[in-house]
């Protein structure tokens, strides 16, 4: 956790673990915002399983190593599906009211963020600036899902 400032066993691990209580805080507060939304249109009932279907691709793709052992692969997928849940949610509410898109946009982000991470932990995956990359599309998201969930209401 906090790249690896915290003497932790599993700091990979546990940093899954913390980061996805803060994601089951931004899913809680869609839930509220999902009870004062109009019905959500076809394209946003599509928004999460195509969210997990991204999750799952990116990380059979990018991520699952036989080689790291169960507890962190499965964490690792479990994890992602987790982010595709906010993301795909936000994508959802965005079909129905403007303000989520930046929340959603951010999720995605968010996701892509930590694929790439977990690219580079789990299977040495490396490109020029991918430790750029990664705190780049980390910091946009993470912004833009904050930002989006504390916007006046904007019907599309």
């Amino acid at each position: 956790i906090m790249a690896e400032l915290l003497p932790l066993p599993e700091h990979v691990l546990f940093g899954m673990l913390s980061f996805g209580v803060g994601h089951g805080c931004y899913l809680r507060a869609l839930g509220a915002r999902r009870v004062a939304a109009p019905d959500i249109p076809a394209a946003g009932r599509a928004a999460l399983p195509l969210a997990w279907l991204v999750a799952l691709v990116g990380w059979l793709g990018l991520v699952r190593n036989p080689a790291i052992g169960a507890a962190l692969n499965y964490g690792a997928l479990a994890y992602a599906l987790l982010l595709a849940s906010m993301a795909g949610a936000a994508a959802a509410l965005a079909t129905t009211d403007r303000r989520y898109t930046g929340a959603a946009v951010g999720g995605g982000l968010f996701l892509l963020s930590d694929l790439i991470l977990a690219a580079r932990l789990f299977r040495q995956a490396h490109f020029t600036q991918i430790g750029d990359v990664v705190w780049l599309t980390y910091i946009a998201g993470q912004a833009l899902i904050v930002d989006g969930l504390n916007q006046e209401a904007q019907p599309v």
